[in-house]
């Protein structure tokens, strides 16, 4: 039994739900829908990592694979939220489609038990995102938005960069290399509710001032 990362998995998960609870109000439900599959996907998973760190090594595998399905198509919903609430929101058919790939390597990952096939969706997401906070961090009105994007995607690169380099290099810290990736995944979560909750701020304040002209 491993109480640190059951620990740090309960902060993921309890993060994870905080942050949909404070960034989907005020949205469009179709945005609050892709948002509450990505912070589902990672607070299940990190529930089922904390159920699993106490001596449940069975749920390894449904572990894996909730978590890949993660980093699919939980992943690209992320990315179209994101897209939708600082740019604008996708065409039907480029929502289709990219949920469409994301669906079919999801499957492929777990017919051939690839799990590394995950990171071809979850990195360009990420960096989606990134780019995202940098065009909405240009606009005035948009600043704190774009920021607290670019903030969120920088801190789950780190994390995820971090635990490589730590678990390759066999580097020791206080933390263990999967506890410090969910800590700094948990910030990275509430970045991104946070971000999200500026977003709808914003946008009711642009319709007021449409409404007011």
């Amino acid at each position: 039994m491993e109480l640190s990362t059951f620990i740090s998995d309960v902060v993921l998960a309890a993060c994870a739900t905080a942050a949909y609870r404070l960034g989907a109000s005020g949205h469009e439900r179709s945005i609050r829908l892709l948002w509450g599959v990505f912070f589902g996907a990672v607070a299940l998973t990190a529930a089922l990592g904390a159920i699993r760190s106490l001596d449940n090594a069975w749920l390894a595998p449904v572990t894996s694979h909730v978590g890949l399905f993660g980093a699919t198509v939980a992943s690209a919903c992320l990315g179209f939220a994101t897209w939708a609430a600082v740019i604008g929101r996708p065409r039907s058919p480029t929502l289709t489609a990219g949920l469409a790939v994301a669906l079919a390597v999801f499957l492929v990952a777990i017919t051939r038990d690839e799990l590394a096939l995950g990171l071809a969706i979850q990195g360009p997401v990420v960096l989606l995102v990134l780019v995202v906070g940098v065009v909405g961090a240009r606009k005035a009105e948009r600043r704190s938005v774009g920021l607290g994007l670019f903030a969120a995607a920088v801190v789950i690169l780190v994390a995820s960069i971090s635990r490589s380099v730590m678990t390759a290099n066999h580097i020791t810290t206080p933390l263990l290399p999967i506890d410090l990736y969910h800590y700094l995944l948990a910030v990275g979560m509430l970045l991104l509710g946070w971000s999200f909750r500026l977003a709808a701020s914003t946008r009711h304040r642009a319709r007021e001032m449409v409404v007011q002209s």
